[in-house]
């Protein structure tokens, strides 16, 4: 398996025997153009499993909590269209997983309801076509950019 993290720090969130049983490991940097260049790069995605970890910001679900992400869509404020999502695999079928929603900026305020997480890349990675792909998140922000910065230090 590939993992796929956008900044070293991140791959934190894994146990290290996750780590280590990796086939490589992609530091993309932040952003969706940057992941997939890199992605690019390094493998053909069509042929690979990978799972993809980051830190997140969430409207709803506590600072620090680790989730498993079900389905990854662009996030829009302010249009009206709903994008259909992307269903990711899913690592623990026990375990509950929400929806991760990517925009290009830093989400301080959303208008979704159901407890969603946010990031910068997810979306994009998803669309490369994986042979399979899963994500976990670790939260470290409510919507906050001082939280963000305070809690992935």
């Amino acid at each position: 398996m590939i993992i796929i993290a956008a900044k070293a720090s991140e791959l934190e969130i894994l146990d290290e025997d996750v780590i280590n049983d990796a086939e490589k490991i992609i530091i993309t940097g932040v952003g969706g153009m940057n992941a997939v260049k890199k992605i690019l790069q390094a493998v053909d995605p069509s042929e690979e499993d990978a799972l993809n970890v980051g830190y997140v910001g969430s409207n709803s679900i506590e600072i620090g909590k680790k989730v498993q992400i079900s389905a990854t869509g662009t996030h829009h404020p302010g249009v009206e269209f709903k994008e259909k999502l992307i269903q990711l695999d899913q690592i623990n079928i026990d375990q509950d997983s929400v929806p991760c929603y990517t925009s290009t900026d830093f989400v301080t305020q959303t208008n979704i309801k159901e407890p969603a997480v946010f990031d910068m890349e997810l979306a994009f990675i998803a669309g490369l076509n994986w042979h399979s792909l899963s994500a976990i998140k670790q939260v470290s922000d409510n919507l906050n950019l001082e939280q963000y910065e305070r809690s992935t230090k």
